[in-house]
């Protein structure tokens, strides 16, 4: 798994060190970085400071935070996110057979939503780094 790195601004590090989960343009130093749309990024300080592992979408400008860690987003990644997510649903949900099993930033799956009906799932991806990982999830 390839992993760019992004410099924050000041702004974006208090931000992130305040526990904001979506950064937008303000928040990165988008001109020194190289990172592509739909990237993993690593959230850096300017000093080099670890700040946090998210998306990245050129396109809006923003990324999104989804560990504090230097987690591998892999198969697992999206096994663990997804069985943690249909885990709580069945916990309150017991006998329902139409929900939403994924819901995006909540589940700290950011662009990722999936509705079950009975025994049919919709997937809808709403960020580019999850359809780049379309393998991984489907």
């Amino acid at each position: 798994m390839v992993v760019s790195e992004l410099k924050l601004t000041d702004r974006g590090d208090s931000r992130r060190r305040s526990g904001h989960l979506r950064l937008g343009p303000r928040d990165l130093a988008l001109e020194s970085s190289t990172a592509r749309n739909g990237d993993v990024v690593d959230l850096l300080t300017q000093d080099g400071d670890f700040r946090g592992r998210g998306f990245f979408s050129r396109e809006q400008s923003s990324v999104w935070v989804i560990s504090e860690s230097k987690v591998d987003v892999d198969l697992d990644y999206y096994r663990d996110r997804i069985g943690s997510a249909l885990q709580r649903r069945r916990r309150i949900l017991e006998g329902v057979l139409s929900y939403r099993l994924v819901h995006s930033d909540a589940d700290f799956l950011p662009g990722l939503v999936v509705d079950r009906y009975g025994d049919y799932l919709v997937v809808q991806e709403r960020h580019p780094t999850v359809e780049d990982h379309r393998d991984k999830i489907l």
